[in-house]
C-alpha cells in the first residue's frame, strides 16, 4: 500500500489540487515543482507587487500558491530562467525545455522516503526513469489525447475559415512530435495511470504499451460552482467559453450562428475568452459576439443566464467549462470530445464537425422551454457528483487500491 507520495508537476495544474489532497490525507512526502510563490523569484515577485511594480508574469508567480506548508515544497526557478535566457530557441526545443528540463533538478532532491511518484503526463521522463530505478511506484496523470495536435492540423486544413491561423501548423507539428517521442516510454515506466474520461482512455488504448488494468478513471472537478440553483435564462442567448478556437470548434458555432440568425434576429451568441484578433475580425465569424475574458463571478452569471452552452469541441481531457456550466444549471450542447460520460451526463450530444446538429439542437431548446428547463435541473444535480469533494474521495480510493 502506498504511504508516501512525491508529486511532480510543472506549473499550477488544477491549482495544485492533487498535492493538496494528498497532504490533507497525510500521504504527501514532497511537491517537486518549478517557480511558485515559495521560489526565489516567487518571493521577489511578491515584494515587487507590494512596491507597485506589476506585470502579468509577476502576478502569475504570486498566484502560484500550492496552499501546503513551504517545507514540503521543493520549487526551483531553473526552468523559468533557462527559458528566459534561451527565449529565442527553436519552437520544438522550447517545448522540450518546458516539459523535460526539470528532471536534472528533481534528481538532486531526496526521494528516499517516498514509495511513489505522481507525475503529470509526459513531463520529465528522465526523472521518472531515475525514480523507477530506485524502486518507486509511478502514477501518471494522462490528461489529454496524445494525438490531439495531429487532429488540429487536419482541422485547419478542413476549414478555410482558419486560414489566418495557418501559422499554428508548425507549432502543432512540434507538439505532436514531442508527445509521440515520449508516450511509449511513459507507458513502459508507469505502474498506473489516471485518465479524466473514457474519451481519453479510448484515445490511448491503441498504443502498444498501454495496459487497461493499469488505468483508473478520475474525472476532474469544476473550478466554478453555484451553491444554489439560480438559472434564469435570457431569450435567445447562447455562450461558448475557451481560448482555443480550433480545438473547441468555434468555426461550427459561427456556421450555426449564420443559420440561426435567419430565424432569430435577436440571437446573442456570446464568445467568452481570449481569441486571436484575426478570428474576431474575420467576416466568417461576424455573427458571434466576442466579449473577452471574464472573472469568475461574471462567468458564473453568463452560465446562469444562457439558454445553452454550445461547446462543439473536437477533444478535451475532461472539459472543465462543461462542468462549470452544469454546476450553474446551464443546458449543454456538446460532443463526445468533451470527455463527459455520454451514458450518464445529461447533455445534448452532437457529432463532431457538424454545425447542422448545433442548429437543430438550439432550435429545440429555443422552441421548447420545458426541454431547456429539464436539462438545466438535471445538469445541476449531476454536477454535484463532480465536486472537489467527490474528486478527493475518488483519488484517495485509487491510492488505497495501489499495492
Amino acid at each position: 500500500m502506498v504511504k508516501s507520495i512525491i508529486v511532480t508537476q510543472i506549473g499550477a495544474r488544477h491549482r495544485y489540487l492533487i498535492p493538496r489532497i494528498l497532504y490533507k490525507h497525510d500521504l504527501l512526502n514532497f511537491l517537486f515543482t518549478d517557480s511558485c510563490k515559495f521560489s526565489f523569484l516567487g518571493k521577489l515577485s511578491k515584494i515587487l507587487l507590494i512596491f507597485g511594480i506589476k506585470n502579468q508574469q509577476i502576478r502569475r508567480l504570486v498566484k502560484r500558491d500550492p496552499q501546503i506548508p513551504q517545507n514540503i515544497v521543493k520549487s526551483s526557478d531553473y526552468l523559468l530562467l533557462k527559458y528566459f535566457i534561451n527565449r529565442n530557441m527553436p519552437p520544438y526545443q522550447k517545448y522540450v525545455t518546458i516539459y523535460q528540463s526539470m528532471s536534472k533538478i528533481f534528481k538532486h532532491h531526496n526521494i528516499g522516503k517516498a514509495d511513489c511518484i505522481y507525475n503529470m503526463y509526459f513531463e520529465n521522463i528522465d526523472f521518472l526513469k531515475y525514480a523507477k530505478q530506485k524502486g518507486k511506484k509511478i502514477i501518471v496523470d494522462i490528461y489529454e489525447n496524445p494525438k490531439a495536435f495531429a487532429e488540429l492540423i487536419e482541422e485547419i486544413k478542413r476549414n478555410p475559415e482558419y486560414a489566418s491561423l495557418n501559422y499554428l501548423m508548425n507549432e502543432y507539428i512540434d507538439k505532436h512530435t514531442l508527445r509521440e517521442k515520449f508516450i511509449e516510454d511513459l507507458f513502459k515506466i508507469a505502474d498506473y495511470y489516471t485518465v479524466p474520461s473514457l474519451f481519453v482512455l479510448n484515445a490511448i488504448k491503441d498504443y502498444p504499451g498501454f495496459k487497461l488494468k493499469k488505468a483508473f478513471l478520475l474525472p476532474y472537478p469544476a473550478s466554478i460552482k453555484s451553491k444554489t440553483y439560480n438559472y434564469h435564462p435570457r431569450k435567445h442567448t447562447l455562450i461558448w467559453v475557451g481560448n482555443d478556437p480550433i480545438r473547441k470548434g468555434l468555426v461550427y458555432c459561427a456556421k450555426a450562428a449564420f443559420v440561426l440568425k435567419q430565424k432569430y434576429a435577436d440571437l446573442d451568441f456570446r464568445i467568452i475568452g481570449t481569441i486571436d484578433e484575426k478570428i474576431v475580425n474575420n467576416p466568417a465569424f461576424k455573427n458571434l459576439h466576442f466579449i473577452g475574458v471574464l472573472n469568475s463571478q461574471e462567468l458564473q452569471h453568463e452560465y446562469e443566464t444562457a439558454e445553452a452552452y454550445v461547446f462543439p469541441t473536437l477533444f478535451e481531457g475532461f472539459a472543465g467549462t462543461v462542468i462549470e456550466a452544469a454546476s450553474c444549471g446551464c443546458p449543454i450542447i456538446t460532443t463526445e470530445g468533451a470527455g463527459t460520460d455520454m451514458n450518464k451526463f445529461p447533455a445534448i450530444y452532437i457529432p463532431r464537425y457538424n454545425y447542422d446538429a448545433i442548429v437543430t439542437s438550439v432550435i429545440s431548446i429555443f422552441e421548447n422551454p420545458s426541454i431547456r428547463n429539464d436539462l438545466s435541473k438535471k445538469t445541476f444535480e449531476y454536477a454535484k457528483c463532480l465536486s472537489a469533494t467527490e474528486y478527493e474521495k475518488k483519488l484517495i480510493e485509487i491510492i488505497n487500491n495501489i499495492k
